[in-house]
């Protein structure tokens, strides 16, 4: 399976999903475990991504994602604990995209 690629501008805090439903069949997320967000370094000095609010609905993972850089890539890996104890990961790709501005032909 591929990893997801998933977009925001650099100057918005927008909300994310990470989607568990296929590993937490017969049991529920009991907590978030860790977050990770790794810079893939595609922009030189770019800045940081923060998850800045994360929340727990049903078998979905939502964080709230705020800052990065223009262009570059950031590797986010989510891990929950279940009520049953199995430690799953899944992880996505960010991708920070701000609107170019017009340019007239």
């Amino acid at each position: 399976m591929s990893m997801p690629m998933l977009s925001k501008k650099s100057g918005e805090a927008t909300w994310r999903t990470w989607d568990f439903t296929d590993g937490v069949t017969g049991t529920s997320i009991d907590s978030i475990t860790n977050v990770t967000i790794q810079n893939l370094g595609e922009v030189a000095g770019s800045a940081a991504v923060t998850s800045v609010a994360q929340e727990v609905q049903g078998t979905f993972i939502n964080l709230k994602l705020a800052g990065g850089t223009d262009g570059e890539v950031y590797l986010i890996t989510v891990t929950i604990l279940t009520a049953d104890g199995q430690t799953l990961v899944l992880g996505a790709l960010l991708y920070i995209q701000d609107p170019k501005p017009y340019e007239a032909a």
